[in-house]
């Protein structure tokens, strides 16, 4: 067999013994799988959420809370939306749909962002306002700040995120608990990771 041959045939050997190799045959129609069958808990609970109006062009990612863990939603919009807008629309809140799914968020409706600068080294400076905004109660307060981390990084060109209250650098929690003024990423909230 010619080499130009046996690269086709080998990349079908592979294909098909990685189906086999994963236990999934062939089926000849769609069929229900049994809950049980279903690994991990998916069937349980869901890992995201998609709020889209129909004649909304835009869509973007923000994080609520569901038991102490980040659930990502999709929202759509008729307009697109700044990196502020995205991160004010976790101080509105779940919609009512979401609610219903146990959503929620910790990012209180008297905290507002301010603007959002994005550095050409990936990380985004996030002027906050609001007394809400330095107070908060320990873990929640952490869960908060990662709502605002994870839904600033799924910004496009966002690594990483800086936060200020009135100008000023402002110290926040990391998931662990200790503080810094640095920037931080999704990596320092691992525990609420969804």
């Amino acid at each position: 067999m010619t080499r130009r041959r046996l690269v086709p045939a080998l990349a079908i050997l592979v294909v098909a013994g990685g189906l086999t190799g994963c236990g999934v045959g062939a089926q000849s129609s769609p069929h229900e799988i049994d809950k049980a069958d279903i690994p991990f808990g998916l069937a349980e609970r869901g890992n995201s959420s998609t709020t889209l109006p129909s004649d909304a062009p835009y869509s973007y990612t923000i994080f609520l809370v569901s038991n102490a863990e980040l659930r990502a939603v999709t929202r759509g919009s008729r307009t697109e939306p700044t990196p502020a807008s995205r991160l004010n629309a976790l101080t509105d809140g779940p919609t009512p749909a979401e609610a219903d799914a146990g959503l929620s968020t910790l990012v209180g409706p008297d905290v507002t962002v301010e603007r959002v600068h994005i550095s050409d080294q990936g990380v985004a400076t996030v002027e906050l306002s609001g007394e809400g905004a330095t107070q908060s109660a320990g873990n929640d307060r952490a869960l908060a700040i990662a709502q605002l981390v994870y839904t600033a990084t799924a910004i496009p060109g966002v690594e990483r995120v800086r936060f200020e209250v009135d100008g000023k650098p402002s110290e926040v929690p990391r998931g662990d608990g200790t503080l810094t003024s640095r920037p931080v990423s999704r990596a320092d909230y691992g525990l609420a990771a969804p």
